[in-house]
């Protein structure tokens, strides 16, 4: 009787946090900094007890991708260093990525951030979330940077 009280009392306390101002309801913050004629730098913030991977072998890293149709291409991402966390590197706060890009239009231009926040106090990951990020190019851009290979940031 007391482990089924236990489970109750529990399983009421997990639940309450997931309606407003919870555990569950934070999220990161995937804004603009600036634009460059070949690179785009893009900062992602983690709420406080939180943290998002930049590297891991398991688990979901923060991914860079032109959304589907576009004239665009991600052609290298330069993550800020993070912190080793065993075989992984986390991002704890806020962290500047640069993502080099080749073509694109005259106009605005879209990078879709796709990214999974684990939450350090409870000790789970939630869902991934994609959230896209719009800046203006005055034309195509034109990298001169060699296309990294997929697993570049898992390797150094």
């Amino acid at each position: 009787m007391k482990n089924i009280l236990f489970l109750l009392i529990a399983s009421t306390v997990l639940f309450s946090q997931m309606g407003d101002g919870g555990a569950f309801d934070r999220d990161a913050e995937v804004t603009l900094r600036s634009v460059q004629d070949a690179s785009v730098t893009i900062r992602v913030t983690t709420p406080r007890l939180s943290h998002a991977f930049i590297a891991s072998k398991i688990s979901l890293p923060i991914a860079f991708s032109a959304p589907a149709g576009s004239r665009l291409l991600v052609v290298k991402v330069v993550p800020p260093s993070g912190t080793k966390k065993e075989d992984d590197i986390i991002l704890n706060g806020a962290g500047d990525f640069t993502v080099h890009i080749d073509g694109g239009v005259a106009g605005m231009n879209a990078i879709d951030v796709r990214y999974q926040l684990c939450l350090d106090d409870a000790g789970v990951c939630l869902s991934p979330k994609t959230k896209t990020v719009s800046f203006p190019l005055s034309a195509p851009a034109k990298s001169t940077v060699p296309k990294a290979d997929i697993f570049e940031s898992i390797a150094t």
